[in-house]
């Protein structure tokens, strides 16, 4: 099954390379018949362009005919775009041909009608052919835009959809940043209370510690004041102070101790009821 498989595809390349070569030939030919505008020398070419449309049209009917093989075996996949670009130029050259057909017609009817004299109805007559023929080469011009008008329409349309679909990516990714975005400043909004809160239970306990740290100095101040003037009264108010402060620790301590079971933990005296 595989070598049959190769056999055919062998086939269709062959048949593909022959109709190319055809189509380059009739392509050169008829570039040939549009600079020509010798009657006799376009006459010969026509002649030429025939046998060599008809090879192209046996050529392409064989290649369809693989191409259609191809398709059954389910092989046409890798070979489809090929064979369109090259039917498409086939059919081109034969549109091509038949515009030139019509060309060398209207030429031969002038020539001939500058042979002889004509009367007025063979003049209008004549007029009416040429027209008829301008009609149809006009005709087969619009028939190639309308082709190529649809084909520019479906790429088009194509790439409309590739970029529709672009945009609702690109605006997916957009609404995902968004709401992170969001998520985001609701976090740094969080964690900036949180940073308020802790800074102000710091001010709280810098004050508390700076309040004690105070006190301790006045109290080794006073310390201090004592030890020096050796329990002498003071007539400085901030001396007094700094003595009322310190004889009050003291005489609570020293009642405390002198009650010795009479007063509590606390300091607090006792007092048994009887």
């Amino acid at each position: 099954v595989q070598d049959c498989n190769i056999e055919m595809v062998e086939n269709y390349k062959k048949d593909k390379k022959k109709l190319k070569g055809v189509i380059i030939e009739l392509e050169q030919k008829l570039e040939d018949f549009k600079n020509n505008t010798e009657l006799d020398q376009r006459k010969k070419l026509m002649e030429v362009l025939d046998i060599k449309a008809n090879e192209a049209k046996n050529l392409g009917d064989e290649l369809a005919i693989d191409y259609r093989v191809l398709i059954d075996k389910k092989l046409e996949k890798s070979y489809t775009k090929k064979y369109n670009e090259v039917r498409s130029r086939n059919e081109a050259c034969r549109k091509a041909l038949l515009n030139a057909k019509d060309a060398l017609e209207t030429q031969i009817v002038r020539a001939e009608a500058l042979k002889k004299p004509k009367s007025r109805a063979e003049n209008i007559e004549e007029d009416a052919k040429t027209k008829h023929l301008d009609n149809i080469n006009g005709l087969s011009k619009m028939d190639t835009q309308l082709s190529n008008i649809e084909k520019k329409g479906i790429e088009t349309s194509a790439t409309a959809g590739k970029t529709v679909l672009k945009m609702r990516e690109q605006r997916d990714v957009i609404l995902a940043a968004v709401y992170d975005t969001e998520e985001a400043n609701k976090d740094i909004k969080g964690g900036q209370s949180i940073i308020s809160i802790m800074t102000t239970k710091e001010w709280c306990y810098r004050g508390s510690l700076y309040l004690l740290i105070v006190l301790l100095f006045l109290v080794i101040i006073g310390l201090l004041v004592r030890k020096i003037s050796g329990h002498q009264p003071h007539s400085s108010p901030i001396a007094n102070f700094l003595f009322g402060i310190y004889y009050s620790c003291l005489l609570y301590t020293s009642d405390a101790a002198d009650e010795q079971r009479g007063v509590d933990l606390g300091g607090r005296r006792i007092i048994n009821k009887k």
